[in-house]
């Protein structure tokens, strides 16, 4: 092709831009709309693979919508089973320069690095969550409109992969990839690992170590088998540009494990690595012994032993894959449910022809229930099996019969807390919890049988999820740490408190208040004093990342002493609420915990079978505690009456509906702009409901319509998006 030359009547081509294993990149103009776009013409048209894999280029990018992305303006290359057809296509030209290019001729600092990287990995994510892996990182597939590093999107999507609906077949001999990093799963790697996430991670490594020393890696490994970042140049650019050895330190953390020679070593999703170069300059740990928290050992020598940051030591506390795996078991595509129930190994054989021959009989709702009720049995088992105290602690229960018989719904919220199940999990399990109380209510659906659908989604959650694995026990640790509060000292389990409470999971600083507290409560003489001095380091270094609820937990356990006139115990907590200006939550404390009391009940009701028949005496006793709500009941408050305003996919409880209403009515402006503002994106169920539930997205839609929310100033991206679907 020459420049000059018309393609179709439509695209005259002005010059070459690239070439490349898989095709030609010209810059063309448009007759029709006088603009500038970019063609890519098809290398090999003869070559039947090729053809097949610019029409899978196309689909795929097709599949996504990202700023930073390429877009396909024009293509015919559904045509590509047609030989006598020219295969091509038109997506928007890049007025710009490519990453390489840039990298050639400027200075980049530090900063300027990681912040275009963080942006690229929240890319990379967003490819990877639509099931698409590139496979083709390389600075000349970043380009950079005007030149500007913010600018960037990344094009050449032809080695690129559908993980959603490719037939997942890459020839083992097919060699991939490219010259700027040589991955060994991509060169001589195994189907299933030429078609996965962390070579993408990888390559997108080596464009940060590209970005930081301007040394292009190669290979992972060199002929004395040193990763990138440890070769010569690189070694010493690195050294003179980052100047803090603790971050220093961890950029080689990260490269060595982004450079892995073994894929189950690396990072597996992007998400993960975002999150490395949000936390550079915190302190890592050597942990040097066992895996359970008794064992843990934590050492200044930075020579022995592997380095982790305490978000990652917590995983040791987490069950291995065998036992739990959050991301649940993936189940063969079998539309014939009785022969998914053979996965469920947690059911006997008995029990499984039971439920095989309930469903085959058509009585799905037995074969629901009988799946359903073995697998919170099971579910039960294991989260007690951490312990009934630390699990009392997780609920901020006393009542011990209460924590032993906990409903559906708060398994399945402290399954997901504790890291036993995702998001995703987490959402099937309470969607199937939802499906089996409305089927059981004592009060309705007399004549309403389940309906196959609904039955599959129970059953299939539950095997996915629960039912894969035998085990009755996680036999974690969790109340070694428990113990170790009343026992020692924070300062002897961890050398750095304020970088140990900095990045674990939020469960674990909701888990250390309640314990802290509950065994401020329990403990006496040398014990006692411990507890103190733990709460004295604990509470100052995780304050800033505690939500409301454990902030009122302190000023509760204040205002009970007080009132109590246990002069001790108050003197003591008086020291810590100075320290992190805790008085603040105090005020109309007790007002607030009955508000608090009875706005949880209303969503225990909201979440449990006859939730229609019980509702409205719940809430009209909330209603009942006056016309204003307490600040610092406003978020659990206003969460419950929304709940019950919205309802669930079967309907609205009318009686509760009317009253909800009422309570509504009474919000004030600023109140609003409170919970919106500052509560709502914590309630991860009320807005993934409102999201996936159409019936109570139209509910939502009234609401804000009626209190006009969608002109309220709200500066959190998430909320203002969900109060603009009106």
């Amino acid at each position: 092709m020459k420049v000059g030359q018309i393609i179709d009547g439509r695209w005259t081509i002005i010059e070459i831009k690239g070439r490349g294993g898989q095709g030609e990149v010209f810059k063309v103009s448009d007759s029709v709309t006088n603009s500038y776009y970019a063609l890519k013409f098809l290398n090999k048209q003869n070559n039947i693979e090729r053809r097949n894999r610019m029409f899978k280029e196309v689909c795929n990018v097709k599949c996504l919508s990202d700023r930073h992305l390429m877009n396909i303006i024009y293509s015919n290359a559904e045509k590509y089973e047609n030989l006598e057809e020219k295969l091509y296509y038109v997506s928007s030209y890049i007025d710009g320069i490519s990453l390489e290019q840039y990298v050639e001729t400027h200075d980049i600092s530090f900063d300027e690095a990681v912040d275009f990287y963080k942006g690229f990995l929240k890319t990379l994510e967003y490819c990877h969550n639509k099931g698409i892996i590139h496979r083709d990182i390389k600075p000349d597939n970043i380009m950079l409109e005007h030149g500007e590093l913010e600018n960037f999107t990344l094009i050449d999507f032809g080695l690129s992969f559908n993980l959603e609906e490719e037939d997942g077949f890459t020839p083992t001999n097919q060699q991939l990839g490219n010259r700027f990093l040589l991955l060994p799963e991509l060169v001589s790697g195994t189907s299933q690992q030429k078609r996965s996430v962390e070579s993408d991670l990888s390559q997108s490594a080596a464009i940060l170590l590209y970005l930081l020393t301007g040394e292009i890696p190669n290979s992972i490994f060199d002929g004395e088998g040193k990763t990138p970042h440890k070769r010569g140049n690189a070694k010493k650019i690195l050294m003179e540009k980052v100047e803090n050895e603790t971050i220093l330190n961890s950029l080689n953390y990260f490269f060595d494990k982004a450079f892995s020679n073994n894929i189950s070593e690396r990072y597996h999703s992007a998400a993960d690595m975002r999150r490395e170069m949000e936390t550079l300059n915190e302190l890592r740990f050597n942990i040097l012994g066992g895996k359970e928290m008794n064992d843990i050992v934590i050492s200044d020598n930075t020579s022995e032993g592997e380095k982790y940051r305490y978000s990652e030591l917590i995983r040791y506390l987490n069950p291995s894959t065998e036992l739990c795996n959050p991301e649940g078991l993936k189940l063969p595509i079998i539309t014939d449910v009785p022969q998914l129930v053979e996965y469920a190994i947690a059911l006997p054989t008995k029990l499984q022809s039971k439920v095989k021959k309930y469903y085959l009989d058509g009585d799905f709702v037995t074969a629901a229930n009988t799946t359903w009720i073995r697998s919170m049995g099971l579910l039960r088992k294991r989260i007690l099996s951490l312990g009934e105290d630390f699990v009392a602690d997780m609920v901020e229960a006393n009542d011990m019969d209460y924590v032993r018989n906990l409903p559906a719904y708060r398994l399945i919220d402290l399954a997901h807390e504790l890291g036993f199940i995702n998001k995703a999990g987490k959402a099937k399990l309470l969607k199937a919890n939802e499906f089996y109380n409305y089927f059981n209510n004592d009060e309705a659906n007399e004549y309403e049988e389940m309906p196959q659908d609904e039955a599959n989604i129970i059953i299939k959650a539950c095997i996915s999820y629960i039912l894969y694995s035998n085990q009755e026990s996680f036999g974690l640790q969790f109340n070694d740490f428990r113990e170790k509060l009343k026992s020692g000292r924070v300062t002897e389990l961890f050398e750095d408190d304020k970088a140990m409470f900095a990045t674990c999971p939020y469960f674990y600083l909701k888990t250390s208040v309640r314990s802290l507290l509950n065994l401020f409560r329990e403990c006496e003489g040398i014990e006692y004093d411990n507890v103190v001095i733990n709460m004295q380091i604990m509470f100052p270094a995780i304050w800033e990342r505690l939500k409301i609820e454990e902030r009122r937990a302190l000023a509760d356990a204040y205002t009970d002493y007080t009132n109590a006139s246990e002069h001790k115990k108050v003197s003591d907590l008086n020291k810590i609420m100075l320290q992190v200006h805790a008085f603040d939550y105090v005020k109309e404390n007790v007002r607030s915990r009955t508000y608090i009391q009875i706005a949880n009940k209303l969503r225990d009701v909201h979440f449990d079978a006859n939730n229609f028949y019980n509702e409205p005496g719940v809430i009209k006793n909330l209603e009942d505690l006056g016309t204003q709500i307490p600040a610092l009941a406003i978020k659990e408050t206003i969460t419950s009456v929304l709940y019950v305003k919205l309802g669930n996919s079967y309907g609205t409880s009318w009686s509760a509906e009317t009253i909800a209403d009422r309570i509504l009515d009474r919000l004030t402006e600023s109140e609003w702009i409170t919970y919106l503002e500052n509560y709502m994106i914590e309630e991860e169920n009320l807005v993934e409901s409102i999201n996936g539930c159409n019936r109570m997205r139209n509910q939502w839609k009234t609401v804000i319509k009626k209190y006009h929310l969608k002109e309220l100033v709200i500066n959190n991206p998430q909320i203002k998006k969900l109060v603009s679907i009106a």
